[in-house]
């Protein structure tokens, strides 16, 4: 659960801080983070919520930490034609230029195909 241990560092908690909150050992939740132990769905949920992001990250699924609101937001689009919706809630940028039309078209069209 590479993940799991990169966000507890980024966020500034130790591995007591998260045990104490999921009430349980210091050592089962070392052991989810070693991947000794793998995580329950209940568990990988109050994760979730407490770190605010997918699920999907902390289980490796994707790369980038997005919150739960997010990736809701990202389930709605229905198609390349919500681009527009993109740009709106990300201001999404390639070497601090805006992207283009085309590009965000792609880009909605793997999100799409991604959220399926």
């Amino acid at each position: 659960m590479e993940n799991l241990k990169k966000l507890r560092k980024y966020k500034g908690y130790t591995q007591q801080n998260i045990a104490d909150h999921l009430n349980i050992a210091k050592s089962t939740y070392s052991r989810y983070e070693n991947g000794s132990i793998k995580l329950d769905p209940e568990t990988i949920i109050k994760l979730s919520i407490f770190f605010d992001v997918a699920s999907d990250f902390l289980l490796g699924i994707i790369d980038q930490p997005l919150s739960n609101k997010n990736l809701s937001f990202l389930r709605t689009l229905k198609s390349e034609n919500d681009v527009g919706k993109i740009q709106e809630q990300f201001n999404v940028t390639i070497g601090g230029k805006e992207i283009s039309e085309d590009e965000l078209k792609i880009l909605a069209e793997a999100i799409i195909n991604m959220t399926k």
